[in-house]
């Protein structure tokens, strides 16, 4: 009898690897920021809370005008980090453990998110599956970069929990427990961030058809789904909303605007669930529609304002000069076609899993999970074509069906010595892999962008010495003060120094990013009198970063452009002190 490795070792070793990979080329994400502004600033959140920041105080004080703003993100992130650091801090200091912690933590999360892939990919096909799901699914999280040591942004978190709730749905005959499991994640999933609000919505309405067509197989499930999620979301509402807040509805965390809908779907599926054994399909059906629509008017008359853009209240030279040259928030529209490699590696393989899931259902019915996985998987895509973020959600969620593939390939290489059953199952083996499509668009384009472009400030290496630890060790050796820096050294000069400054690429910090943007493009007399109205004490300027020179061509005669350029106005006095390559640095004169 063969021996059948357990799930937990394999995605142990997996992760092993893949952090000797990272070691081999020497962790570069623990001496500088990667251009990872939220995994710097997520540092920066954390110390703060550990420091004595409330738990319910989501201002960031040290950025934007003087007051500071209120960031969005969640605590449920927050805490597991800090815990992890406090807990280690008395043998290696909060310095050490911020470093060991930067190490653990996305390793951690890579081998329960691959652990979930092996499981779910083992659920839809049998033991066969798990090679695959192991190999394509390692390559694809490593690839992704969410797992690098020194990455603390909650896009892991958030495909661990995609990952765990399609794990859950995917198991045959899930009972109860599966649906308390899933609906758990899903909530916590929209307890985390909003852009999986799309996800969550699409499994929702998988649980609820599975149980429209087959009440007997799934009403177990669907109750647990439905009890797990309003159970979640109403404790994830307590503890992350301030009391003083839970009258407050926001559309770009959560708050009241989430918590009511989800509560309320989360009571009525589990409610029909119940019922459903002995009501016929036009009574299910009609209940789940009720119920649907019923949320429905509930967002749009209770939060009309969270239907619209999510950016939509955002100032036009903030989304000009800043929103419209961020990678994740980009459509796929915006990438075709000056990026036919990004294109290839954010979509081939989601689109290749549904075509496969697509061929098995016309020739067969698809399981509850292989049903339920590819409405996940197509919501993802669908996200993913809006905004480009959405793309570190499908690409892990379609290994799972393509695993279930590639083993079916295998099966049929093993019961037969043909030629033909050996090509196949090598070519299911390649085009499971998003990195040949990019490398195959690669070989074959015309022409790549450069320059300037769309997304060159993502691209590895490309500025990653303006963001380096070390070029802020002089100017953070200076007393606090506020220093004026472009929007994508806002988070590493928070990280790095003692210093606030007043940019910083969140779209709440409307104020500080346009203070700073006005400040920066003005002439340098107009931007001498801007600068003393907001207290700016210095100004540090990396030429070779790539959003100083967009801003530098946007307003030549601009004062970013001049001191880029070396033209110093005469009210700024250059700190060689403070300055070290590639970062210099002036003082507002008195």
């Amino acid at each position: 009898m063969r021996h059948t490795p357990s799930i937990p070792a394999i995605a142990i070793l997996a992760a092993i690897v893949a952090l000797a990979v990272h070691g081999a080329e020497g962790l570069p994400s623990l001496a500088d920021s990667s251009l990872d502004n939220d995994s710097v600033m997520r540092v920066v959140v954390v110390r703060d809370l550990i420091a004595g920041q409330g738990w319910f105080d989501p201002m960031q004080y040290r950025m934007g005008l003087a007051g500071g703003f209120e960031m969005h993100w969640s605590r449920l992130v927050d805490a597991p980090i800090a815990l992890l650091i406090v807990a280690v801090s008395p043998l290696l200091g909060q310095a050490g453990a911020e470093v060991l912690v930067a190490i653990a933590w996305p390793t951690l999360l890579f081998a329960l998110s691959l652990g979930f892939i092996i499981h779910a990919a083992r659920s839809l096909a049998g033991a066969g599956a798990m090679l695959p799901a192991a190999i394509i699914g390692g390559v694809t999280l490593h690839l992704s970069g969410l797992f690098t040591p020194g990455t603390f942004d909650h896009h892991n978190v958030q495909v661990a929990l995609t990952l765990g709730l399609a794990a859950c749905l995917a198991v045959p005959g899930a009972g109860r427990n599966a649906g308390l499991a899933a609906g758990a994640a899903a909530a916590l999933m929209i307890a985390i961030g909003m852009e999986t609000l799309p996800l969550v919505a699409a499994a929702g309405v998988a649980v609820a058809l599975a149980l429209a067509a087959r009440p007997q197989a799934t009403a177990q499930l669907a109750s647990g789904y439905g009890i797990g999620f309003a159970g979640v979301s109403a404790l994830a509402f307590m503890a992350t909303v301030a009391p003083t807040r839970w009258g407050t509805p926001v559309c770009d965390a959560f708050s009241l605007a989430q918590a009511v809908p989800a509560i309320l779907a989360g009571l009525g599926l589990s409610a029909i669930a119940v019922t459903a054994g002995s009501a016929r399909m036009p009574v299910r059906l009609a209940a789940l529609a009720a119920l649907g629509l019923g949320i429905g008017l509930v967002i749009a008359l209770a939060f009309p304002g969270c239907i619209a853009d999510p950016y939509a209240g955002l100032p036009e030279r903030l989304r000009t000069l800043w929103l419209d040259r961020v990678v994740e928030a980009q459509s796929v529209f915006d990438l075709f076609p000056d990026e036919p490699v990004a294109l290839a590696r954010f979509y081939a393989t989601p689109l290749v899993a549904l075509f496969v899931l697509a061929a098995a259902a016309a020739k067969r019915s698809l399981s509850a999970g292989e049903a339920m996985i590819g409405g996940m998987i197509a919501a993802a895509l669908a996200f993913s074509l809006w905004q480009v973020r959405g793309s570190y959600l499908v690409l892990p969620l379609a290994v799972v069906p393509l695993a279930a593939w590639v083993a079916a390939w295998r099966e049929r290489q093993e019961r037969s010595a043909s030629t033909t059953f050996a090509l196949r199952t090598a070519a299911a083996w390649l085009v499971s892999f998003n990195m040949v499509w990019a490398a195959a668009v690669a070989a074959t384009a015309t022409a790549v962008k450069a320059g300037d472009g769309i997304g060159e400030e993502h691209r590895p290496g490309s500025e990653a010495s303006c963001t380096a630890r070390t070029a802020f060790a002089a100017i953070g050796a200076l007393k606090p003060a506020t220093v004026l820096v472009i929007s994508n050294l806002g988070a590493p000069m928070l990280a790095h120094t003692h210093h606030r400054t007043l940019a910083g690429p969140y779209h709440r910090n409307i104020d500080g990013n346009l203070a700073a943007l006005d400040i920066w493009l003005a002439g340098p007399a107009e931007a001498e009198e801007m600068a003393r109205a907001a207290a700016v004490d210095f100004f540090a300027v990396c030429p070779s970063n790539s959003e100083t020179r967009f801003l530098a061509q946007a307003a030549p005669e601009g004062l970013l452009a001049g001191l880029a350029d070396g033209r110093v106005p005469s009210w700024l006095e250059t700190v060689d002190e403070a300055s070290a390559e590639p970062i210099r640095v002036w003082r507002v004169q008195p």
